[in-house]
């Protein structure tokens, strides 16, 4: 205690007493136990045989370090009385030699001396025995073929002539050899009886071979090539709108800017127009059709009216529908009322004389209208 100091003298009054201070121990013993207590570290017996069960025998290690090193683990175990059959075990299951297993294992509870014992003889027995097939066959200095085709199987260990029983010596298969002059099996290409040593190759023109087992590319004769010049098409996809013929008509009393169109077969105000000049006055009656666009989609109609359509001179009475969206529209019904004939190459709708209309000639088609816009010589 005088070693310790006063600091060290008053730490160790705050130490606790040991559990088994009734036990016959000296004051020097019982101090020894306090700081003991206090300063060893704890072992967590668990882990540390955990540790021990993982221990297995290294490639390159011996019995005797094997069983010294699971001494070593065992000591913080806690194993007590059964320390030697636990290091037993242990040896028994981790042994790397299947020999030496099998042997252990033959035994009816062998004692820890005795594995160790048979273990040692096993490994020496087996050193014995490896160290005599390695010297069970002599070394091969020297491998050298002889030109003779006898003698091609006889090999010269260290400076003596092994000769093979004839039994040993396999003779060569043909059966499955192909001759690469005519394409025959049986046989090689020195074969002196192999039908193509004379013959004439017809591909190559050479002696040796057929044609068939002709290596060289044939020179066939080639004639004229006429070279064309490469060009690069581009085609454009482009999509052309259609232009309808446009002219002011008076539907309704309102002067609109209307598309003549022959596939139409109704007559369309558009929204903008109703609202601005006769959704005030005019009253639209529910739509007793549902048109279709050229795209196939239906044309969504708010109503219709009846009312008088004016073009120029000419007018009629028909029904005339508002679409949700769109333009005006004259409708091909109502232009063969207006007496209307359309010219391809003028934007400018014609009307045609009321007798020509009334002689009840086909008009309004296209064919009947000729290219340079002027009308045909039957209707002037």
């Amino acid at each position: 205690m005088h070693c310790l100091g006063c600091e060290g003298l008053e730490f160790f009054l705050t130490l606790p007493e040991p559990e088994d201070e009734g036990a016959e121990l000296n004051e020097f013993e019982l101090c020894i136990k306090k700081l003991d207590l206090h300063y060893l570290p704890k072992i967590c017996t668990i882990l540390e045989r955990y540790h021990f069960g993982m221990r297995e025998l290294g490639q390159n290690e011996s019995i005797e370090e094997y069983i010294t090193a699971l001494r070593k683990l065992a000591a913080t175990c806690k194993f007590g009385v059964t320390l030697e059959e636990r290091i037993r075990d242990q040896f028994m299951l981790k042994c790397s030699s299947d020999k030496i297993r099998q042997e252990l294992w033959n035994k009816d509870d062998p004692s820890l001396h005795e594995v160790v014992t048979i273990a040692k003889s096993v490994e020496h027995t087996l050193a014995c025995v490896g160290e005599l097939e390695k010297n069970k066959y002599p070394s091969v200095n020297k491998i050298s073929p002889k030109n003779d085709p006898q003698e091609n199987n006889v090999l010269e260990i260290d400076g003596k002539k092994d000769e093979p029983k004839l039994s040993q010596i396999q003779k060569p298969k043909f059966k499955d050899t192909k001759c690469f002059r005519c394409g025959n099996l049986g046989h090689f290409a020195s074969y002196k009886k192999c039908p193509a040593v004379a013959a004439v190759c017809k591909l190559c023109g050479t002696h040796g071979h057929f044609a068939k087992c002709c290596r060289s590319q044939k020179d066939l004769p080639t004639t004229s090539v006429k070279v064309v010049q490469d060009c690069i098409l581009m085609v454009e996809d482009r999509v052309t709108e259609k232009k309808y013929p446009k002219d002011i008509v008076k539907l309704g009393g309102v002067m609109c800017e209307v598309l003549f169109d022959s596939g139409a077969w109704l007559t369309l105000m558009s929204n903008e127009t109703f609202d601005k000049y006769l959704s005030h006055s005019v009253k639209l009656k529910n739509p007793d059709v549902i048109p279709g666009g050229y795209g196939g989609q239906a044309i969504e109609l708010r109503g219709n009216f009846e009312s008088e359509i004016e073009f120029k001179s000419n007018s009629i009475r028909g029904k005339i529908y508002v679409p949700v969206k769109g333009d005006s529209v004259i409708s091909w019904p109502h232009q063969k009322g207006l007496q209307v004939i359309l010219d391809p190459n003028n934007p400018t709708p014609v009307i045609l004389k009321r007798d020509f209309m009334n002689n009840g000639s086909k008009i309004c088609e296209i064919s009947d209208v000729v290219s340079d816009g002027n009308l045909p010589d039957f209707v002037n």
